[in-house]
């Protein structure tokens, strides 16, 4: 059980923040300032319960067996976080796009 004391904090991987930077320029272009501020709240809102909550997300399936256990958190019905706990930190190793082929996914770990 965690306490006040212990503060998590979130680490992205290079990819991760490249992905993350993709979607939301993607949301500036064809949908509007006004989408790509919800997307990246939304996102925000997903890291504070991960902070309070590191084990909320789900593990994640079809990385299972890998020597990480990564864990996944839905931002909405297109993208997943993903990312795996160690000590106080939250490591998010991608922002995945549920409509790609799960293979690539596998294939990037």
């Amino acid at each position: 059980m965690r306490t006040e004391s212990e503060t998590m904090h979130v680490e992205f991987s290079p990819r991760a923040i490249e992905q993350l930077t993709n979607i939301i320029d993607s949301h500036l272009e064809y949908c509007g300032e006004r989408s790509a501020l919800k997307f990246s709240a939304t996102v925000d809102e997903k890291l504070n319960t991960l902070m309070k909550f590191p084990e909320s997300g789900f593990p994640e399936p079809l990385l299972k067996g890998k020597a990480i256990f990564y864990r996944a958190k839905i931002i909405n019905k297109n993208y997943k976080l993903i990312y795996w706990v160690e000590a106080d930190i939250i490591h998010v190793s991608a922002i995945w796009d549920m409509r790609m082929n799960p293979a690539k996914l596998v294939k990037m770990y």
